[in-house]
């Protein structure tokens, strides 16, 4: 389903693209795996943001480095 919308050539809004693509039972298993980890990872982020924090130090609160 990926290569066939990119392959026309159209131009389409990512959430209009995505919804396309999630109608697919395999792309949809592997989004939602991935997404999980993304959603994680975003969080972490803005949440050492939020507290001013590095990645360094919040590497060392963690004690990983």
């Amino acid at each position: 389903m990926l290569r066939d919308s990119l392959n026309r050539g159209r131009k389409m809004k990512f959430r209009d693209f995505l919804e396309e693509e999630l109608k697919d039972e395999e792309f949809r298993k592997i989004y939602e795996k991935d997404k999980i980890m993304y959603d994680i990872i975003s969080q972490t982020i803005a949440e050492r943001n939020k507290q001013n924090l590095t990645q360094e130090d919040l590497a060392k609160r963690m004690e990983t480095k």
